[in-house]
């Protein structure tokens, strides 16, 4: 597999020191992400089953690269409709990782019109405690009235809305706060899907450590990260 780390990574001029410190993370996330692609795809022991954690993975590294592009662009709706894609990736990882014969299934899936497993399903498989499964499906809809361009979303879904029967219009802007929150979102998507893969590597005795230790790393760094993007929003909320 010829793969370049260049392809995956975007180059911005950033003076925000939060956003820097988010962008390096994200550098790092989409670096571990490729390494550990590469590092499988070498090994003796490359086995069928692992092909779709293989296939996510790369598409993750894609995929939050171009949620970066559009957020710096402005065009914070559109990220948000990708976000889904993120989150639709690691429910199918954690329905597979369950139960590796549904790699099968996902590999010879044949229609080009719905996925292999609908999303509400996974989500009700998924998150059998009442909070992780109310607050996972809420931000999915969330995200699915942005994408759908539902007009229930008012300004959220449209820069331009009906308000009290006045025509609002929300200007975009460059908010490194909401870029930060979209980026340590998009970290998480893929650090749980990297650990997950890397689980199901090392079950198959597949010598994984190392990218272990980096994405364990990211982690930690991402948490509190994003405990400190909350604190700094609640300050600002207070004044």
């Amino acid at each position: 597999m010829q793969a370049d780390n260049q392809s995956l990574k975007v180059t911005l001029t950033i003076d925000d020191p939060s956003l820097i410190k988010t962008k390096n993370l994200l550098d790092e996330t989409r670096s571990a992400m490729l390494g550990l692609i590469k590092h499988v795809f070498a090994t003796k022991s490359l086995k069928k089953e692992f092909l779709p954690f293989l296939i996510v993975l790369y598409r993750l590294g894609q995929t939050v690269s171009s949620i970066e592009l559009l957020l710096h662009a402005k065009l914070d709706r559109d990220a948000a409709t990708l976000m889904l894609t993120l989150m639709e990736l690691r429910y199918d990882v954690l329905y597979m990782a369950a139960d590796l014969k549904r790699t099968q299934k996902w590999l010879e899936h044949d229609k080009a019109n719905t996925k292999p497993w609908r999303v509400t399903k996974l989500i009700h498989q998924l998150f059998k405690n009442k909070g992780e499964h109310d607050a996972e499906l809420e931000l999915y809809r969330q995200c699915s009235m942005k994408k759908h361009g539902n007009p229930f979303g008012g300004t959220e879904t449209f820069p331009l809305g009906i308000k009290d029967g006045c025509l609002v219009f929300t200007p975009s802007k460059f908010d490194p706060k909401l870029i930060t929150i979209y980026l340590l979102w998009g970290c998480a998507e893929c650090e749980t899907v990297a650990l997950t893969a890397i689980e199901i590597f090392e079950r198959e005795k597949i010598n994984v450590s190392e990218f272990r230790r980096r994405f364990e790393n990211i982690r930690r760094l991402r948490a509190v990260m994003t405990e400190s993007n909350i604190k700094e929003a609640l300050v600002e909320l207070e004044k």
